[in-house]
């Protein structure tokens, strides 16, 4: 059987759309009964499933020529293509090149296989290393890296918000930019707190979809999002270089829902238990997790089951007892939390925030143009200046009113509980039946119970 293998690099379809379609009529026209083509880069040969299946098929023994347009396309190391070629004359197939006139039977055909093989290694480390010093000029300047990310376009390699007209809906006839579709994205997923209806809510709305579910939960966390360029290679990240979509009140609340959904996905039912994910052994450290096949609900700890672990915390603890030790400690403490949350200015939409707003929203309504665009960059600077300065991590009145009396807890759902008691608390710690310690996070230190 003859064979044919077509490479493209990603990057080689993108700026040319018809380079594979080149290959594969060139190879064609040299009479072989199948084509196998990988579209990725020649240095991930671990990852090109058509190079592994053409080697199948070789040592399988029903491939007795290979036909490709230049010796770069099966692999750019000298290393790797000399291994492909052994393998091939281990099993009688014999390599041809339209390009590269090469007849491996010979002494000099195989002197200028390697010849070839030697300059296709260099220009390979020549590009490798412009993009090495390329994506270093870019990290040094603090430019984008990569694709921007939905919400945002590309200007002199700096992120910038994209007010570009995306869609139009056909039920209201109302233009859409992608910055506007992350805004209710963004809102959307707060008021369900749910990654998989988000998408049911924006398809329904914009009638196309923007992300895949695991795509919107990484755009959800992305840094990106809150005004800070990430170099996804080296994990650098420089803060605070353009315009965020996420404030820094959202990104919190953001967080909280995926930690607390993390956590109350483990239960069956969808039960939620407010201090499950806060529970520690005191003696192991281990999680405890929660029995839930009887009346009464005690955590144990995860480390006592485990045989690798010596852990001799062996009672159990009742919900009802870290319940009623959290909200004695709580409201004993209550003046030191209420303290630590008052000296910290809390969010409000003062008047002139709405203002600001307002102001906003009317500049977007009006077609683009420079003198607008400016205006709008001038207010959103302004409206983040106030942001930051009334910004506050915690503002929750349902946490005040418990604060104020006890009664107040009892009266609460189990959701608006676990997010009490994770804002507040790091590591609830039990020992014998008991609670021995509730430690709350590091900025509420001084209100240690």
């Amino acid at each position: 059987m003859r064979i044919g293998y077509c490479r493209v690099s990603t990057r080689e379809q993108s700026e040319k759309s018809n380079a594979l379609e080149q290959q594969r009529q060139r190879i064609e026209r040299e009479g072989v009964e199948r084509i196998i083509v990988d579209v990725e880069s020649g240095y991930k040969d671990k990852e090109r499933e058509g190079l592994q299946s053409l080697i199948c098929l070789i040592k399988q023994g029903i491939v007795n020529e290979v036909i490709i347009t230049r010796l770069d396309r099966l692999g750019r190391s000298v290393l790797e293509l000399n291994k492909i070629v052994k393998q091939m004359e281990e099993y009688n197939c014999t390599l041809r090149a339209l390009d590269d006139k090469i007849d491996m039977s010979t002494v000099d055909g195989r002197l200028h296989f390697n010849i070839l093989a030697s300059f296709a290694q260099s220009e390979s480390d020549r590009l490798s290393e412009k993009i090495k010093h390329g994506f270093q000029h870019r990290r040094d300047n603090k430019l984008m890296m990569f694709k921007p990310s939905f919400g945002y376009a590309l200007k002199n390699g700096k992120y910038v918000l994209d007010h570009k007209p995306y869609l139009c809906t056909i039920k209201d006839r109302q233009e859409y930019s992608k910055y506007k579709i992350s805004q209710r994205i963004i809102d959307t997923y707060l008021k369900c707190k749910s990654v998989g209806k988000t998408l049911t809510l924006i398809l329904e709305y914009y009638g196309v979809g923007m992300l895949s579910y695991q795509g919107l939960r990484a755009w959800l966390q992305n840094p990106v999002l809150d005004g800070h360029t990430v170099y996804k290679i080296t994990g650098e990240i420089h803060y605070n270089t353009h315009e965020p979509i996420i404030s820094p009140s959202v990104r919190q609340e953001i967080n909280l829902t995926f930690n607390q959904s993390k956590h109350t996905r483990r239960h069956s039912g969808g039960t939620i238990y407010p201090f499950s994910g806060k529970v520690y052994c005191a003696y192991c450290g281990a999680s405890c997790n929660i029995l839930n096949n009887a009346p009464s609900k005690y955590y144990r700890c995860r480390g006592k089951i485990n045989k690798k672990i010596k852990c001799t915390n062996s009672k159990y603890t009742r919900l009802e007892k870290i319940d009623k030790v959290f909200i004695g400690e709580l409201i004993k403490h209550s003046g030191d939390i209420l303290t630590l949350i008052s000296k910290e200015n809390t969010k409000r939409e003062t008047p002139e925030l709405l203002k600001l707003r307002s102001q906003r929203e009317a500049l977007l309504a009006i077609p683009s143009n420079p003198a607008i665009d400016k205006a709008i960059r001038e207010i959103e600077s302004q409206i983040r200046k106030l942001e930051s300065a009334t910004y506050s991590k915690i503002h929750n009145k349902k946490l005040e009113a418990v604060l104020s009396s006890p009664l107040f807890w009892e009266t609460l759902n189990p959701s608006d509980k676990k997010n009490i008691v994770w804002l507040l608390v790091d590591k609830i710690l039990i020992l014998d039946g008991n609670v021995q310690e509730i430690r709350f996070k590091r900025e509420y230190t001084n209100a240690r119970i």
